[in-house]
């Protein structure tokens, strides 16, 4: 799962969407990407040994 490419080019979209003048589908998607990669970085930084959602921090 982790080093899977995202199919679409985000960034051609976001041009394409700036050339047409079209500020709020641009600034959407720009928001839209930003949230992806905090959420991915949160993701990534995490623990390695994740812990089970039932199991607890055993130590």
């Amino acid at each position: 799962m982790r080093n899977q490419e995202i199919p679409i080019d985000l960034t051609a979209l976001i041009q394409e969407a700036r050339a047409r003048r079209d500020r709020v589908v641009a600034d959407l998607i720009a928001a839209a990407v930003k949230r992806v990669v905090v959420i991915t970085r949160n993701a990534l930084s995490r623990n390695r040994p994740q812990v089970g959602m039932h199991t607890g921090n055993a130590r």
